[in-house]
């Protein structure tokens, strides 16, 4: 909040500016002359104590950030960075469907989890009954970005002949119409799931329906 304090916009008059956080409490106080837009620009700017700017790689697009005061400046050292990881509900879905293949289909034997190709690991791959490899690519939520990702994945493993042929099949908690239009065009199986019965959370006996 700044509060500009003074007989009129205009003439040379002197002129208070507070500027006060009201959550923290912060209170900084200057003078300026006329000229209220300029001069008040500049009370900002004497109170500004860095300027961090973030741009855009691609695009003139930027953000400005204007810290006014360091409350606390603190430094963690995580350790050696892992990467990417699937993290939360989808990573223990994923570690549920490898000890449960049978309810992604009839038949199914796990080959490996987070089976490694060039372009990062694929969440299962499964041995089909009547010879080649399933693909599966695990989400919370299926959409169309999940099912593209798939489509790397099976073309690069298909170039495999121990593997060959490859197959794709989506597996999600809920997969959205247009995300199953496109993998059934790309000649990908889409199975949901339910978590909480993969857990042994959902008992039958006690749902109404």
């Amino acid at each position: 909040m700044a509060n500009c304090r003074g007989p009129i916009a205009k003439g040379e008059f002197t002129r208070t500016v507070n500027l006060t956080d009201g959550h923290f409490g912060w209170v900084f106080t200057t003078s300026v002359c006329n000229n209220a837009r300029v001069y008040l620009i500049a009370a900002l700017n004497l109170a500004v104590e860095a300027i961090w700017e973030v741009r855009h790689t691609k695009t003139d697009d930027y953000l400005r950030i204007a810290v006014f005061e360091v409350i606390d400046e603190i430094e963690h050292h995580l350790g050696h960075d892992p990467g990417l990881q699937k993290e939360g509900v989808e990573k223990h879905l994923q570690e549920l469907l490898a000890d449960h293949v049978e309810v992604l289909g009839d038949g199914l034997t796990l080959l490996r989890r987070e089976y490694p190709t060039a372009i990062g690991p694929i969440d299962l791959l499964l041995r089909h009954p009547s010879g080649g490899t399933v693909a599966v690519e695990v989400k919370r939520r299926g959409e169309l970005d999940g099912v593209e990702q798939l489509g790397r994945y099976v073309e690069l493993l298909d170039r495999d002949p121990h593997l060959r042929p490859v197959t794709g099949l989506l597996a999600a908690q809920e997969i959205k119409p247009q995300a199953r239009t496109l993998a059934t065009d790309r000649g990908f199986d889409c199975v949901v799931v339910d978590y909480n019965a993969l857990r042994g959370l959902d008992d039958p006996t006690t749902r109404l329906f």
